[in-house]
């Protein structure tokens, strides 16, 4: 299954970085980003499909990956970055909301070494950092987008499907790393399919449509001056 998972984001990767070379000097930026999220998270796949970035644990002889704690800090601020970068975020709200995250995913690293119900702290802690975050996703980005109707109803069916996907995270956690009650493989799998969604949801012609009319509003602020 965990070889499964790195061929799975391994192969998108080649692709990303075909259409990344496709593109003009300077304008690889998001490109680079969808590339890096698969290019790393199949790194950590890849680990785990060799027997490394495991770790047994004492107190129920699970499992458990840590190379994903490794590698989540990496690709889930690209992917934030994406969507920030998609929604015209200013820098204030992305420092903040890279940060919730990154405490989020601590959070979820320590609560999954504990044996006793002092782990559920940890993850009402993780839980506290992620509902602003869905918040500031599913509303308070929307003010930062052109006005432009396209645009407003592409990145309201991104918006909502990355929130309903990366709401999947803790529930997996609870069943995987919380109760125990899903094996290590369907964890792997159950964080791996998410993941792949997101990886494909910013898509070049819903980028071209931002810039396009990021530029009609320029212009048209220009005119008025």
């Amino acid at each position: 299954l965990l070889w499964l998972a790195f061929f799975a984001l391994a192969l998108p990767s080649g692709y990303f970085a075909s259409e990344m070379f496709k593109q003009d000097d300077g304008k690889r930026y998001f490109h680079m980003i969808t590339f890096g999220v698969t290019a790393i998270a199949s790194l950590a796949y890849l680990a785990m499909a060799t027997g490394n970035g495991v770790y047994v644990r004492p107190f129920d002889g699970r499992e458990f990956f840590y190379a994903r704690y490794i590698d989540r800090p990496f690709t889930t601020h690209l992917q934030r970055h994406d969507i920030l970068g998609f929604a015209g975020a200013s820098q204030d709200t992305v420092s903040w909301m890279l940060g919730a995250d990154l405490l989020m995913i601590i959070a979820g690293l320590i609560g999954a070494f504990l044996d006793g119900n002092e782990k559920y702290y940890f993850w009402f802690f993780g839980m506290a950092m992620f509902i602003p975050i869905l918040y500031m996703l599913v509303t308070g980005l929307k003010a930062n987008l052109p006005a432009d109707p396209a645009v407003q109803a592409v990145y309201g069916r991104i918006a909502m499907l990355t929130a309903v996907t990366w709401s999947c995270y803790p529930v997996v956690w609870l069943a995987a790393e919380g109760t125990g009650n899903i094996s290590a493989d369907s964890e792997a799998i159950c964080y791996t399919i998410p993941r792949m969604v997101d990886d494909m949801i910013g898509t070049e012609e819903s980028r071209g449509l931002v810039a396009d009319a990021r530029r009609a509003e320029s212009t048209r602020r220009a005119d008025m001056l």
